[in-house]
């Protein structure tokens, strides 16, 4: 058995994580692009994202991970930023991975990096 994480430990509320004394983070069910997120140390807030376009949505609470840091180079030259990797499935199956580098909450003005997965001439 791995200890690989897939699916980060997910709640409809933050008691596990206030109990446990570790990070998480407030999402809303239906939202993107770090849109009306918040990170929590315990009840303090330690961030949030300013756009609330999706406060209106009930709230899921999930483990908060630290990203990794990475340089990058952008038409701004070099910059540092946290990277988010995000996978993506159609009927079941790997398609593409998304890559994302931006602040601790990764939204809509960080810079973005799709890749697919190209069809196999020989499906199995």
């Amino acid at each position: 058995m791995s200890n690989v994480i897939h699916f980060l430990p997910t709640y409809v509320d933050a008691t596990p994580f206030i109990e446990q004394q570790r990070r998480y983070v407030k999402k809303p069910v239906f939202g993107r692009e770090g849109d009306t997120v918040e990170i929590f140390d315990g009840d303090t807030l330690v961030e949030a994202e300013k756009m609330r376009s999706y406060a209106q949505y009930i709230p899921i609470y999930q483990q908060w991970l630290a990203q990794p840091t990475m340089d990058f180079n952008s038409e701004k030259g070099l910059q540092q930023g946290q990277l988010l990797v995000g996978s993506f499935l159609v009927k079941g199956k790997a398609s593409a991975c998304g890559y994302r580098v931006g602040g601790r909450i990764t939204n809509n003005l960080s810079y973005y990096l799709p890749t697919g997965l190209e069809k196999s001439p020989n499906p199995r």
